[in-house]
């Protein structure tokens, strides 16, 4: 499976970028709530950026 580039900050943090198209807008909505709310210390969720379908 391919990967995004990390950018790694100081501190050991992974600055992390998630985006989702119709389905998985709510599964990237759903990884960055568990993100901002600490689940991971060594990522910091820098962008969430789901997008609805087009039978929205």
């Amino acid at each position: 499976m391919p990967h995004a580039p990390s950018c790694r900050r100081p501190g050991g943090r992974h600055e992390v970028l998630v985006t989702g198209f119709s389905q998985g807008a709510s599964a990237a909505l759903g990884l960055a709530r568990e993100f901002q709310d600490g689940a991971d210390p060594r990522f910091r969720l820098q962008a969430v950026a789901p997008v609805s379908g087009a039978y929205a």
